[in-house]
């Protein structure tokens, strides 16, 4: 394909943000140039198919494409790719359609798929670096090892060596990030685990001569283990958050999933262990709503659990049947206008622990933030803060701000609280 200019939205998770910088430094290396989406002679759309709203927003973003710029080519690359491409074809304005196995030697015009093609830059003041791709625990509800296929890990050298072109940019943030990291390492000559590599970095790069904070993405509550809150406890320079792959606080519901390998409880223990360590610290979790078979006193076991939880926010996701997993076949379902009422009621309870979260915050003489832009910023703890008054710093500073006041958005229907602070 024959193009100079380009413009890629992404959909999806941190891995596709990351993918699509990648991508980006890819075609800038055969001087495309990236641009705004009006001057772009191809879009590229960079997609997911984790859930059905995410094929809904690709389908609306097609047609609004279509309406405004029906001259431009559009390419879509990805997950959604991978597993309905044949469909995604036959849409109207569609010019090629590229699986997630072909995402980076399609551009490249090569025959091999490397899926860690490096990056030097990031496109956000905070930025993400990929560790490990791919999935074989198979979920019941999840349609990932379809679209990504078997577990790979990034050597940890190579992933030094990232960290080191990151730090030369200034990046203060950057966030570990894989498909599952649960499985980082296990394909490995020696074999190691998430920790192990949290050990090495620990050990071989340079926080002196390069002063960032690490933070961790999502991680599976199997990996709360002893030898985790031992590297947590050692390294003051991983953020102090966790975001969690709970997805039910129902232990019956969970088995059914196929994530029978925990417990709620033991994600109980484990966060509440944490406060010996971490005095304040950001909590999120994501949770399916409304998986096949999830009654309601098993759809109650969630709530109790979230309401134990120090839980600072929450992706709730409403369950929807995926193409070749097994939950989409469960007779059980859950009809939707049940699934939304319980989305409601979980959304509601996140809310207000964000609210009193934050109110633990205002507390604080002080929180790290990165600069996101003049007027916003992320803490240490993930927390999104407003700054009273613009900030005369790059993005990507780091700046200590004062917590000065909790404000609360009353138009909205779960009145969303925000912190601002004083740089």
């Amino acid at each position: 394909m024959n193009f100079n200019s380009f413009f890629i939205k992404t959909f999806g998770c941190k891995i596709n943000q990351y993918e699509t910088q990648a991508l980006t430094e890819i075609l800038i290396q055969q001087n495309k140039h990236p641009v705004s989406l009006s001057k772009a002679e191809v879009i590229i759309l960079n997609t997911c198919a984790v859930t059905q709203k995410a094929i809904t927003d690709l389908k609306k973003e097609v047609n609004y494409l279509n309406t405004h710029f029906p001259e431009k080519k559009i390419v879509l690359v990805g997950c959604a790719c991978q597993v309905m491409g044949e469909k995604l074809a036959l849409w109207k304005g569609v010019n090629t359609v590229v699986p997630q196995e072909k995402k980076f030697s399609f551009f490249q015009h090569t025959n091999i798929n490397n899926v860690f093609s490096g990056i030097s830059d990031y496109f956000r003041a905070r930025a993400v670096l990929k560790i490990q791709d791919g999935c074989s625990q198979k979920c019941a509800y999840c349609i990932v090892p379809f679209t990504r296929g078997r577990p790979i890990s990034r050597k940890p050298e190579e992933i030094l060596n990232e960290l080191k072109r990151l730090g030369t940019k200034n990046f203060q943030e950057i966030t570990l990030s894989g498909i599952n990291l649960h499985q980082y390492g296990k394909d490995l000559a020696p074999r190691i685990d998430f920790w192990d590599l949290i050990d090495f970095l620990g050990k071989n790069f340079d926080f002196n001569k390069y002063p960032l904070r690490l933070r961790l993405s999502s991680l599976e509550p199997a990996d709360l283990n002893e030898k985790a809150f031992r590297t947590l406890k050692k390294y003051d320079f991983i953020c102090p958050h966790l975001h969690i792959s709970l997805q039910s606080g129902s232990d019956v519901v969970l088995k059914k999933m196929g994530r029978g390998h925990y417990q709620a409880k033991d994600v109980l223990e484990f966060c509440n262990n944490l406060f010996q360590i971490w005095p304040e610290f950001g909590l999120g979790v994501d949770v399916v709503v409304g998986f096949p078979g999830e009654t309601d006193e098993y759809f109650e076991e969630t709530c109790t659990v979230l309401h134990q939880l120090p839980l600072t926010y929450g992706h709730i996701f409403p369950y929807s049947p995926r193409p070749l997993t097994r939950a989409a076949s469960f007779a059980d379902q859950v009809p939707l206008t049940i699934k939304k009422q319980r989305a409601f009621i979980l959304r509601t309870i996140i809310a207000q622990k964000k609210s009193d979260f934050l109110r633990k915050l205002l507390k604080l003489k002080f929180v790290q933030v990165i600069v996101e832009n003049s007027r916003t910023g992320t803490t240490e703890h993930y927390v999104k803060v407003k700054f009273i008054s613009p900030v005369n710093v790059p993005p990507r500073s780091l700046v200590l701000a004062n917590p000065i006041e909790l404000r609360i958005d009353n138009f909205s229907w779960r009145k969303q609280a925000s912190l601002v602070v004083k740089a």
